[in-house]
């Protein structure tokens, strides 16, 4: 699990993170509240989507290959995030 950098604007209580596919969205919500500690806004489940890796272009080489898949996880909390963390890659 990876904090992710958000690709627009976020509400000031929202993270991003990025997971592996075969998490569900109760696996990821006890993975949060138990090792960070986070306190989910109205004990809400996160809000989860599969992203396909992208086809990637060695231009030296002239041969492809493809980042991993990933699940992009957004969790609301009950406090204010520091924008900073939200802008992290």
């Amino acid at each position: 699990m990876v904090l992710s950098r958000s690709g627009g604007p976020m509400k000031s209580n929202e993270v991003r993170f990025r997971c592996a596919q075969s998490l569900g969205k109760h696996e990821i919500q006890e993975y949060l509240g138990k090792l960070y500690r986070l306190p989910f806004k109205d004990n809400e489940m996160p809000h989860t989507s599969n992203k396909q890796g992208k086809i990637m272009l060695d231009r030296s080489t002239n041969k492809q290959w493809k980042r991993k898949d990933h699940k992009k996880v957004i969790v609301r909390l009950d406090y204010d995030v520091d924008p900073d963390y939200q802008k992290l890659s």
